[in-house]
């Protein structure tokens, strides 16, 4: 599983800028990013995927940003029409709720893919699994090492950098 940055905004300009610049100067390369306005409007959030959690932490910790940590599910899509669906499908037939995801196009052809918070992560996990879905790992996020069979690694799918 991997783990996802939940960092709170003021909805004003120049706060993702200033967030970014914060992780930045650390040195932290991020992997996925999905930026949302709450309700109401004052506030927003951004959903980071990073390749170092300790080292955003510590510069999030330095910079008086709020934030959280949550454990998601990165999952492989097939990058065509329905993809997405079949992994829905298994995970309502299981009853598990889907309670946020994003999904992304990758630099590997013909994969897309999503992240999600699940209200049974670990029972989603193994679910899924068992369906033959492929759950990307952190592991190797930094290395061009290439992952064991079973696991594809978030580094085979984004290269060394995303597009920010």
């Amino acid at each position: 599983m991997i783990q996802q940055l939940r960092v709170k905004l003021p909805n004003r300009p120049g706060q993702l800028a200033r967030l970014l610049d914060v992780l930045a100067q650390a040195q932290v390369d991020l992997k996925a990013l999905e930026v949302d306005e709450a309700p109401g409007g004052a506030d927003g959030q951004a959903h980071l995927i990073v390749d170092d959690m300790s080292k955003a932490r510590a510069a999030l910790d330095g910079s008086g940003h709020e934030y959280s940590v949550q454990d998601v599910l990165v999952l492989e899509v097939p990058d065509e029409v329905g993809g997405l669906s079949r992994v829905l499908a298994i995970l309502s037939g299981a009853e598990i709720n889907i309670h946020y995801l994003y999904a992304f196009v990758t630099r590997v052809r013909g994969k897309s893919l999503a992240v999600l918070t699940v209200d049974e992560l670990q029972r989603a996990s193994e679910l899924l699994t068992a369906q033959s879905v492929v759950l990307v790992t952190s592991q190797g996020l930094n290395q061009e090492e290439t992952p064991p069979e079973d696991k594809t690694s978030l580094n085979e799918h984004l290269g060394l950098d995303f597009f920010w």
